[in-house]
């Protein structure tokens, strides 16, 4: 089946090129028999060009090539995209979001699969993409690689069923806030630091003072609210009790053990989940990357950066400029 639409697209694209340009060539070439007709060539082409484009679409419309959609998170997860070669690869949430959607309101795309490799990243970008899955009219299967930790969990629970690889390590279900401080390597160069704020915590998130023991409380007391509210989020979602996702302490599990804690459904290949796409619709599938939220290059630079990552249970990037302060999934 998935051969004979091939052939069926191939052959309705070149019958379809080939009247376009059969058309053109007697419209613009042809008959004109002044000195004109040397734009006539130029029109030809033209002409040629632009009949292509829509009888692709024609085709494209005719026979859609993929039914299923395949959508790659490799990186850490950020509102924006942005790379540097400290941080690793980032992924932009907001893409990936226009891309869920986009492929929701395609007639032809009838599934999502998501392929997961990332240490994690943003709260709320993380939770934009969990939405997105999460409405998306159809199933969804998240699918990870080498890495689906922290934010990664979080978007995979916004998906119908979560597949992993034998040596897939999962997990890292925690809350982290990191930042530089630079106070004491200021007072060695002789810089000085001085603001007026009109409240105490004002610039607690600032690196230019040490953090007093009042500030690093409540900043913690932040940071354990995100967690109960990660953890609620993902009870509801996988179905594990509040308890059991607590005492994971942030561990990361590997492959059998993940499905075992109840963080993954099931482990197999990338064949594997596409026939489980296919039971879950009934229908031969063809499957097709509806975009790439990362480069090339960036994903190749942050793959070092995506493991040592994971290991230090947290969402998103370890390595921040210094007047850079956020929480993180």
């Amino acid at each position: 089946m998935k051969l004979t639409k091939k052939v069926g697209r191939l052959a309705l694209l070149i019958a379809g090129v080939l009247a376009v340009t059969g058309v053109s060539y007697v419209l613009f070439f042809r008959l004109p028999s002044t000195p004109t007709e040397l734009g006539g060539i130029t029109l030809t082409v033209l002409a040629v060009t632009v009949g292509t484009i829509v009888v692709t679409k024609l085709v494209n419309s005719a026979i859609p090539g993929h039914n299923v959609g395949k959508i790659t998170i490799d990186g850490t997860i950020a509102e924006g995209e942005s790379s540097n070669p400290l941080g690793g690869s980032t992924v932009s949430a907001s893409e990936v979001v226009d891309e869920i959607e986009a492929a929701d309101d395609a007639d032809n795309i009838k599934g999502l699969i998501v392929k997961l490799n990332t240490g994690g990243g943003g709260i709320i970008p993380s939770e934009n993409i969990r939405l997105a899955l999460e409405e998306f009219d159809g199933p969804t299967i998240a699918y990870a690689t080498e890495v689906c930790a922290s934010g990664g969990c979080w978007i995979a629970a916004g998906c119908d069923e979560v597949w992993v690889r034998r040596a897939s390590m999962v997990g890292s279900i925690g809350v982290k806030f990191s930042q530089f401080r630079v106070n004491e390597l200021a007072d060695k160069i002789g810089v000085s630091y001085e603001s007026i704020t009109t409240a105490e915590y004002k610039e607690i998130m600032t690196p230019y003072k040490e953090l007093e023991e009042h500030e690093r409380e409540h900043l913690q007391t932040i940071a354990d609210t995100f967690h109960d509210l990660f953890i609620d989020r993902m009870s509801k979602d996988i179905g594990l009790d509040k308890k059991t996702l607590k005492e994971t302490e942030a561990r990361v599990f590997i492959g059998e053990k993940a499905v075992e804690s109840g963080l993954a459904d099931n482990i197999g290949t990338k064949t594997d989940v596409e026939e489980r796409m296919e039971d879950r619709l009934g229908v031969e599938v063809v499957v097709d990357e509806l975009g790439d939220s990362s480069g090339v290059l960036s994903r190749v630079r942050g793959e070092a950066h995506t493991l040592a990552y994971t290991f230090g249970a947290g969402l998103g990037s370890s390595v921040r400029n210094a007047t850079d302060s956020r929480f993180e999934f």
